[in-house]
């Protein structure tokens, strides 16, 4: 598959997403206020994690049930891709996220 060019189309196919609890918005939208979500906001980019993937959504749309239910002490994201679950968590639950991954992107 062709690599050139996949930024540039990436980028113009990341909108803004809304699921659950959550508002990703990506950096080359202009920010605005918004009321009711959280807002993450992230660069498209080569590391997974852009919330478009049905693992992420389902993941925000869990976390933030369980949230409502529980205190959150701790959060670990391994295998953080862009770090969406992480900064997810960490405005949630207003706690500290401890994020990695092996790619160095």
């Amino acid at each position: 598959v062709e690599a050139e060019g996949w930024l540039a189309r990436t980028v113009a196919a990341f909108g803004e997403q809304a699921i659950g609890d959550f508002l990703i918005r990506p950096t080359h939208l202009p920010p605005r206020r918004e009321y009711g979500r959280i807002v993450l906001t992230l660069d498209a980019g080569i590391a997974f994690g852009s919330g478009e993937h049905a693992s992420t959504q389902g993941c925000l749309i869990a976390f933030g049930a369980v949230a409502k239910r529980r205190r959150i002490r701790r959060v670990l994201d391994l295998g953080t891709g862009s770090g969406i679950l992480a900064m997810a968590a960490a405005k949630r639950a207003k706690r500290p996220a401890l994020a990695t991954d092996i790619e160095p992107w």
